[in-house]
């Protein structure tokens, strides 16, 4: 059995890091120390994904935002991948957020020219096997073209935006930049 929970624990907090950065590029990565001021202030959330032994598993950081749950970094340890944890997470997840629109951010899939396309096609179909479905545009997220995915919902590029600058300032207007309908 999975559990989902804030983490607060030094322990807890130094896993979570290990993991993030290891887990994502450099180009898609906030400082550390940001996404913890931010979370200080209430902005965010950092939750630790533990199985019933209390042992590490994975991490899911947030940004909220009215009544949008933004899933900002989402990873699983990479010993226990491609066993369904990630599937178990995600339900758990949405279930807690039910009463919210819940949503993230994947490297676009459109043109299969990219660097890595198989494997980002890969984990586009893991997402939409979750129940997540594409919105009908791309976004430039600091020159990173990328598609905003939902659980049943509809957020428009004007409230992302609108979510971003809120959380992390005005810098981010020029950061985040609407591409096209697709």
């Amino acid at each position: 059995m999975l559990v989902i929970k804030e983490a607060f624990e030094e322990k807890q907090i130094e896993q979570i890091r290990q993991l993030y950065e290891a887990a994502f590029p450099a180009n898609e990565k906030k400082p550390f120390h940001l996404i913890l001021e931010k979370r200080a202030i209430g902005l965010v959330e950092i939750f630790t994904i533990e199985d019933e032994k209390k042992r590490f598993r994975g991490l899911i950081i947030t940004i909220l935002h009215k009544d949008m749950v933004l899933i900002d970094y989402f990873a699983i340890d990479e010993a226990y991948r491609e066993i369904g944890i990630g599937s178990d997470v995600l339900r758990l997840f949405t279930s807690k957020y039910a009463q919210k629109r819940v949503f993230l951010e994947i490297e676009s899939t459109i043109s299969e020219q990219v660097e890595d396309y198989e494997i980002k096609k890969r984990r586009k179909g893991f997402y939409e096997r979750n129940g997540l479905a594409p919105m009908n545009y791309l976004i430039n997220l600091f020159d990173v073209e990328m598609e905003i995915m939902t659980f049943k919902c509809e957020v428009s590029f004007e409230e992302y935006h609108e979510m971003l600058v809120h959380v992390y300032g005005k810098k981010m207007h020029k950061k985040v930049q609407f591409i096209r309908n697709v």
